[in-house]
């Protein structure tokens, strides 16, 4: 897929809250996610890897690498989107997993969105964004359209 290319699917935008104490077991999701932590602290495992993840940050998670949350002092707020980069006749089938990889049967397997970002597989998965306003105003717009459809 080249840039061209690219016309979303939203699959899920919602406002949520992660409670303490709580966790997301490992998993991996089928499509891309893009998350922004409203309030709150928690530790992502991504990749294998630990990262602290706090008030401000945004993450873009891509599909099927394995990842896990551990919420420990404080509530979550972090609003999400589930999508896919582009549009497929199957784009509606695709479902938010909260399973490993192994768990996944295969034709669910098949529902895997390829990662148009492969140099991002060992990435941290934070976003650096220049006008993070702009950006939120365009997220919680999203969010908010999809609410109401």
């Amino acid at each position: 897929m080249d840039i061209p290319e690219i016309n979303p699917y939203i699959r899920l935008a919602m406002h949520s809250t992660l409670l303490a104490p709580s966790q997301i077991k490992r998993r991996i999701i089928l499509d891309y996610e893009l998350v922004y932590i409203e309030n709150g602290r928690f530790r992502l495992t991504y990749h294998n890897q630990d990262y602290t993840c706090q008030k401000g940050d945004i993450l873009f998670l891509c599909p099927n690498i394995p990842h896990s949350f551990h919420v420990f002092e404080t509530n979550v707020v972090q609003p999400h989107i589930h999508f896919d980069m582009q549009y497929a006749s199957d784009s509606s089938d695709v479902f938010i997993s909260f399973q490993d990889y192994h768990q996944l049967s295969p034709n669910e397997r098949a529902l895997i969105r390829e990662n148009v970002f492969p140099s991002l597989r060992d990435a941290p998965p934070f976003l650096k964004i220049r006008n993070q306003e702009h950006f939120l105003e365009i997220f919680y717009e999203i969010i908010s359209a999809k609410q109401s459809s």
